[in-house]
């Protein structure tokens, strides 16, 4: 595939709720343009880490990444 999609979110660095919108309305896009299942799979999730690492940076610093039981020191 050789086309770029570009899809914009604006999301308040403290709001999950929102960040969950941004992933499902990207996951419904993809669905309608007919991406495989496996694809849509690998980008919600990508999207879900990214989002809960940048809020948790937020929110907490860099004391809010890594910790037990997120194999980071």
């Amino acid at each position: 595939m050789s086309e770029q999609l570009t899809f914009t979110y604006t999301i308040d660095g403290d709001d999950f709720t929102r960040a969950g919108e941004a992933s499902s309305s990207v996951k419904n896009k993809l669905k309608m343009l007919g991406v495989s299942s496996d694809a849509i799979r690998k980008v919600a999730i990508a999207m879900y880490e990214g989002d809960d690492q940048r809020i948790r940076l937020r929110r907490f610093g860099d004391h809010g990444a890594g910790g037990p039981g997120t194999g980071d020191p």
